[in-house]
């Protein structure tokens, strides 16, 4: 259902179903051999990938990703700022679409980053662990040190049902069918 509403929305883009090579989930041991056949990663929105993401780009894949308002659609602008990659984050569809299209024509920088995509790893917290402990207690000791005013209103405060609603609209627009329903 997911896969013939997407191929109906390529159609409908100008986008001969057969130009695009969707593949099924797979294990994630499986991901680094795909990679291997995999040019650029599109990011979902507006729930990006974390960990997928990282595979992707350790692999030497770059990922176009939309960055939105909430946590959950800004994780793959952190990991591609992390690795100096930030023409891969926009903020609009028309940005996407740009982005995609510059970056599958740019042979030269697709085939850099996938050279450099293991170094820039290491020289980021996110795939130096010594580095990723020394920031994390430079955070904590600076807290410690100078902790934030207190929050004075701790309440939880529920969404009104029309911020509710759209949400879900959102969410099913981008197929994310259990999010909607929850």
């Amino acid at each position: 259902l997911r896969k013939s509403a997407f191929e109906t929305s390529l159609l409908r883009s100008g986008i001969r179903p057969e130009q695009v090579e969707l593949l099924p989930p797979t294990m994630p041991r499986d991901l680094f051999a795909a990679y291997n056949d995999i040019d650029i990663v599109l990011d979902t929105y507006p729930f990006n990938g974390g960990t997928t993401t990282c595979f992707a780009t350790y692999s030497g894949v770059p990922v176009l990703s939309r960055k939105g308002r909430a946590l959950a659609s800004r994780m793959g602008e952190s990991i591609m700022k992390n690795l100096g990659a930030e023409a891969w984050i926009v903020d609009s569809a028309q940005a996407y679409v740009d982005q995609a299209v510059r970056g599958a024509q740019d042979i030269e920088g697709l085939c850099r980053f996938r050279r450099e995509a293991r170094q820039r790893f290491k020289t980021t917290s996110l795939g130096n662990g010594d580095m990723f402990a020394r920031d994390v207690e430079r955070f904590y000791r600076n807290w410690l040190e100078a902790p934030p005013d207190p929050v004075i209103d701790q309440a939880s405060h529920v969404l009104p049902a029309q911020e509710l609603v759209r949400r879900a609209l959102i969410a099913l627009r981008y197929g994310q069918f259990g999010v909607a329903r929850r």
